[in-house]
């Protein structure tokens, strides 16, 4: 189809990635549960190139395999309402609960 998928190779990469290529179209997909110390950067330059930039974070690569039905016989309600699930008291993160589930 002639589109290209590029690897950052990391989530601290993508920005000097992307800006290789400013003319062309760019849709970022990144872990958004990692990817929030990167965001800023990234939101800037979105506003700089209307129409050439787009951003897909989903809350996690885990809970986009979830979400998919790439595993079988997991409770739906958990990975539609995983706060109901992860208490910040006990694990450090919802995909840390979701790993020992």
């Amino acid at each position: 189809m002639g589109i290209r998928c590029i690897s950052a190779d990391g989530k601290s990469n993508i920005f000097k990635v992307m800006n290789q290529y400013p003319e062309e179209n760019v849709v970022v997909i990144a872990d958004g549960a990692a990817f929030g110390s990167e965001i800023a950067d990234i939101v800037e330059q979105q506003e700089l190139r209307p129409r050439k930039l787009a951003i897909f974070l989903p809350e996690s690569f885990e809970w986009l395999v979830l979400k998919a039905g790439a595993v079988k016989e997991i409770d739906a309600d958990r990975i539609e309402n995983p706060e109901r699930y992860a208490d910040s008291t006990d694990f450090m993160s919802w995909e840390q609960r979701l790993r020992e589930y």
